[in-house]
Parts: structure tokens; C-alpha cells; sequence
């Protein structure tokens, strides 16, 4: 979903994006008091500075794109779920890949 130690999105996301936004809302419209954990994560590695505050900034990246998409922010919540599959020498790029990833669930 990001590029690499950022929290740049990559353009395929857009689509997914749309479909998500979509999903929200009509979940919102069938139960209006709920609301919603956006949890950013990232891979760790030798000089990651703050993988918490990469995680949280792409958390509230998306969070910023759904709002574009008409969702209410007030729905949403920014939460950093931090680290995850410590990089290490062995892990290549397409290893770390699945950490740059969003969850989304209803808040309990």
C-alpha cells in the first residue's frame, strides 16, 4: 500500500480506497453509532527512526483519503499498531512488503 519507509501511498491504492470508502458508508448508514480503528504498520528495520510514528502517519494518511471519499471523520480513529516482522538480512524487499499495510475494524 506504501512506498517503502514512507507513507507515500502507491497510485493502485485509489481503487481500493474507493471501494473501502464505499463499504463504510453504507455500513455507517445501517448502524450510524459506529466508528472505526484505522491501525497503520510497518516493517523495522536498521534506521527506521519512530516505526510508532510511520505507522500512526500512515494510519492517518488513509484516514485523510476516506474523508476525501466523503467519510466522516469523526468515524474514523488513527492508531499506530507499530512493528511488525523485524527486518533482518534475509528478508528482501517482497518479505517486508505485507507490513506496509492498513487494518481497519469497528471499534469496539
Amino acid at each position: 500500500m506504501f512506498v517503502k519507509d514512507s507513507s507515500e501511498l502507491l497510485p493502485s491504492v485509489s481503487s481500493w480506497l474507493d471501494d473501502v470508502a464505499r463499504d463504510l458508508s453504507k455500513y455507517i448508514e445501517l448502524i450510524p453509532n459506529s466508528t472505526f480503528q484505522v491501525i497503520g504498520y510497518v516493517a523495522v528495520f536498521p534506521g527506521l527512526p519512530d516505526p510508532g510514528a510511520l505507522s500512526l502517519e500512515r494510519a492517518n494518511k488513509i484516514i485523510s483519503k476516506l474523508v476525501a471519499r466523503k467519510i466522516n471523520a469523526n468515524k474514523l480513529q488513527a492508531v499506530s499498531g507499530g512493528e511488525i516482522n523485524r527486518w533482518d538480512n534475509s528478508m528482501d524487499e517482497l518479505g517486508r512488503a505485507p507490513n506496509r499495510r492498513i487494518v481497519i475494524q469497528q471499534k469496539r
